[in-house]
């Protein structure tokens, strides 16, 4: 009589997407600092901008899409008892768990705490057209988050949690983690004899594993993606664990503070006209404006790097489905350099001609004139005479053109 081995110490999970790998995350971080830094630099974080807001909206999205099934996938065949040679039962609940899960919380709570800080101190970011598309793409990021964070804690993943899954393994045999396989093929939809055909049949010549929660499908995945790794077992005071209950904390405590400074702040905002100078609320007002200030210029960004440095140390440790040599990692650094690239010269190419165009004249004039004036002395005193035209006032800069028929920068 066949038998066979069993043992409760593995999960099922979908590795990271590649557009959530480390690279891309990365990536989008750095675009979102960088147009905080250069926000009044439109022709050069506007493109910035266009990526954070596509790359975290989808995100959100991805978010929204998740948090109806928690992330987690089931296989068609519905729980059962599996018994063993021995007479002892074991329940088998086949579970499979998204990590995009992790990747979408990280992403979606960066943007919302990011756009804190140029609520509260950006004049520009107050007073700029985009406003609607930004306050629309903050309300996303917040649900977004939410239902990332209902996800992250609805999810059990302590060591006898649902995710901690069984497998069925000829005797002495143990499978190299992570593996990925076929599932096993379902008799009459019931793991008890599911798995005794499996052992009993005469076909199979070398050992081997079964893993029920290889047959969970999700409609956002393929079955194929589904790996099998090692259980993580959080334990409490483990690093895994801080990082989890620090996250959780600022999740759950500051964000909502966030939201009420924000509508306070626009509020006092609206109605700071028809406050009198000498009134006590208008001194209120000016108190809280200082204290939104700093919490927005110091705290929020201390707050932000302490999130990131929590957040990637959690999901870290998932399996990422393609790794940094792969294209689907690199191409959208290498886009975004292109993109840089692009704008600088679309921005100086015109500047560049002009100057270039000044030097030759600059030249032709030392060469008829017999002047002794090397290379690098043009270069220079080109270079000083643009620097004089583009800090001389609007309006003797056109009328000196208009009296030397010359052009403006």
């Amino acid at each position: 009589m066949a038998d066979f081995e069993v043992s409760r110490d593995v999960e099922c999970v979908f590795p990271m997407s590649g557009q959530y790998g480390r690279a891309p995350r990365v990536l989008y971080y750095a675009l979102i600092l960088f147009v905080i830094g250069f926000r009044r630099q439109d022709w050069l974080a506007a493109g910035a901008a266009a990526v954070c807001l596509t790359y975290g909206g989808s995100a959100a999205i991805h978010a929204l899409l998740l948090a109806p099934s928690l992330a987690l996938a089931r296989p068609s065949v519905p729980d059962g008892i599996v018994t063993r040679t021995n007479g002892s039962d074991i329940t088998v609940k086949a579970l499979a768990i998204d990590l995009d899960a992790d990747a979408t919380l990280a992403i979606v709570s960066a943007g919302f705490v990011a756009i804190i800080p140029m609520a509260l101190w950006s004049a520009q970011f107050r007073r700029s057209g985009a406003v609607p598309i930004l306050v629309l793409w903050t309300i996303l990021m917040f649900a977004g988050m939410i239902c990332s964070v209902v996800v992250l804690y609805r999810s059990n993943g302590s060591g006898t949690g649902p995710l901690l899954q069984y497998r069925f393994c000829t005797p002495g045999y143990i499978d190299t983690l992570p593996f990925s396989g076929n599932p096993t093929i379902s008799t009459n939809n019931n793991w008890n004899e599911t798995i005794w055909t499996y052992f009993t049949n005469s076909t199979i010549k070398s050992p081997s594993c079964v893993y029920p929660c290889l047959s969970s499908t999700d409609f956002l995945r393929q079955a194929g993606d589904l790996r099998v790794i090692e259980a993580f077992d959080i334990k409490f005071a483990s690093p895994l664990y801080l990082g989890m209950s620090i996250l959780a904390i600022m999740i759950w405590l500051l964000i909502p503070i966030f939201s009420v400074m924000i509508f306070v702040l626009r509020l006092y905002s609206s109605t700071s006209s028809s406050i009198p100078l000498h009134s006590p609320f208008y001194s209120l007002k000016d108190k809280w404006n200082r204290a939104c200030s700093f919490y927005g210029k110091g705290f929020i960004l201390v707050f932000f790097v302490i999130f990131l440095i929590s957040t990637e140390f959690f999901i870290g440790m998932d399996l990422q489905s393609e790794e940094m040599q792969l294209v689907g990692q690199w191409a959208p650094l290498v886009g975004v350099g292109l993109v840089l690239v692009a704008a600088l010269v679309g921005k100086y190419w015109p500047r560049g001609g002009r100057f270039l165009l000044r030097f030759r004249e600059r030249r032709e004039v030392v060469r008829r004139g017999g002047i002794k004036e090397g290379v690098g002395e043009s270069l220079s005193r080109v270079w000083k005479e643009r620097n004089e035209r583009s800090t001389s006032p609007a309006w003797s800069r056109m009328g000196i053109a208009f009296l030397q028929g010359d052009d403006m920068d």
